[in-house]
């Protein structure tokens, strides 16, 4: 493996009653880290699809691999799009009221579980 230029990512175990080593544990945290976000990812996926992926060859079942990650993309970009609104928008109100403190401006109702409000029209229309 080391003389195609791969490196492992198995992780390394412990010696028997000894202490590990730091530079192994070192690893095997960077190790780990890099799995748990992989994991998550293949978690959200498994919980759209089920377990199987009940398709007849192997065309049919990328086509529906490939849109299952589509579909984790786009709810995770509306996620993380609404997250920062949701910042910048605390931040402007709690300036003008810092401004204003008479005068509370009305908010738009806005669609439960996203940040899009029904009367404004997407980029590009």
């Amino acid at each position: 493996m080391n003389k195609e230029g791969f490196v492992s990512k198995v992780y390394r175990k412990k010696p028997h009653l000894k202490a590990m080593l730091r530079h192994i544990q070192k690893s095997n945290v960077g190790k780990s880290v890099i799995r748990s976000r992989v994991e998550h990812v293949f978690a959200d996926q498994k919980s759209q699809t089920g377990l199987f992926i009940w398709t007849v060859g192997n065309t049919r079942a990328t086509m529906r691999i490939g849109l299952a990650n589509i579909v984790y993309n786009m709810r995770h970009f509306l996620f993380l799009s609404g997250r920062t609104r949701a910042r910048s928008n605390s931040a402007e109100e709690s300036s003008q009221s810092a401004q204003n403190p008479d005068q509370q401006q009305p908010r738009e109702p806005s669609i439960k579980g996203s940040s899009i409000s029904p009367r404004s029209k997407p980029e590009g229309f």
